[in-house]
């Protein structure tokens, strides 16, 4: 992998590190909501709402409009579905015993 790609990798990991941010993608999912839609459903404050949309969208999973002062978002179509299968993946590996998953990550080319 490139430099480039293992940043973007990174940053969309780090973005769904975070349970309240994989709640807000499942509720944003195939359709949109505004920011204030989405903070009594995970109840968080709107400010720490919005906070999460921004990581999640500068990720590249979520797409946002903003309409005067509001901000509406939406999950980016298959990133959901995406996610369940990464899950699922990642809960075969962690239920076989004494297997190892290995990622070769390149030493960063000058």
């Amino acid at each position: 992998m490139r430099d480039t790609e293992l940043r973007r990798g990174s940053q969309m990991f780090a973005a769904l590190s975070d349970p309240n941010r994989l709640r807000i993608l499942e509720l944003a999912d195939g359709r949109e909501l505004c920011v204030c839609e989405l903070a009594p459903n995970v109840n968080l404050s709107q400010p720490t709402v919005s906070y999460h949309v921004n990581l999640l969208a500068s990720a590249g999973l979520l797409v946002t409009r903003k309409q005067r002062t509001k901000v509406f978002c939406m999950t980016k179509r298959g990133v959901v579905k995406q996610l369940h299968r990464l899950m699922d993946l990642a809960s075969a590996v962690e239920t076989r015993r004494g297997t190892t998953l290995k990622l070769r990550i390149p030493s960063p080319t000058a």
